[in-house]
């Protein structure tokens, strides 16, 4: 019985201790950068559409006709192959008051300008083919991985210049790096952009590239440097005990 109640005594002062010692502070901070890039690409999206109450297959004929003049002119363009992808004709039932009504057989082509320059001409070559209609254009930068990882990179420079600031204001240092957390994909946006339509094309209306602002975020979490507790409370300090900012 003796020999129980000092095993029980000992688990007791063990689990004491253990409870008491103290853990290591930490700080958590969120950071963020953003870049721009000025957009060197032009995606496009053209469909090629067939409408009416013939069979299928001579709707599909059609539609190969126009998508093959339209695949010449883009290769009489010297437009990337590689960057030039078509769905094939795909057919959708038409109906006029709930009655069918034939069929339309389209075609989506996608490719990249990166010419710019040849946007006048090659979009009054396209709008004469017969069916064609220019669904989409969009711009971005081919370089855009590098721009993310430049951002995330400065994010983490946001991040540790953030930490520091904060810790300052009660007398305390930085300590190293526990944990990095990148924030989601970064997503460019435009900070200026112009779609045109033929008509005002017509008039002599110019495209804009304008910029892509790229922003990087990460979530950092450092120790806070000595082995004394801190003169303050810990979680008076801003961002501390791994609560980001």
């Amino acid at each position: 019985m003796k020999s129980l109640l000092i095993g029980v005594l000992g688990l007791t002062i063990v689990g004491a201790l253990w409870a008491k010692e103290p853990q290591q502070p930490t700080i958590a901070v969120n950071g963020s950068a953003t870049l721009t890039a000025t957009p060197d690409r032009m995606a496009w999206q053209v469909q090629v559409s067939v409408e009416g109450d013939e069979a299928p297959s001579v709707l599909k004929s059609q539609n190969d006709a126009a998508s093959a003049a339209v695949l010449e002119l883009l290769e009489e363009y010297a437009i990337d192959p590689d960057t030039v992808q078509s769905s094939g004709p795909l057919f959708r039932r038409s109906w006029n008051k709930g009655q069918p009504a034939g069929y339309t057989c389209y075609n989506n082509i996608h490719f990249v300008l990166s010419q710019f320059e040849l946007y006048p001409e090659l979009i009054e070559a396209l709008i004469v083919i017969p069916d064609v209609v220019i669904s989409n254009t969009s711009f971005f930068y081919s370089r855009h991985e590098e721009v993310v990882k430049e951002a995330h990179l400065k994010a983490l420079e946001d991040a540790r210049a953030k930490a520091t600031r904060m810790l300052a204001v009660y007398d305390l240092e930085l300590g190293p790096v526990l944990r990095i957390t990148e924030g989601g994909s970064p997503i460019a946006f435009h900070d200026a952009s112009v779609r045109q339509s033929v008509a005002s094309f017509a008039e002599g209306s110019q495209i804009r590239e304008g910029l892509l602002k790229i922003t990087g975020t990460v979530s950092v979490q450092f120790a806070i440097a000595g082995d004394e507790e801190p003169s303050v409370p810990l979680e008076a300090v801003p961002a501390c005990a791994g609560q980001p900012e």
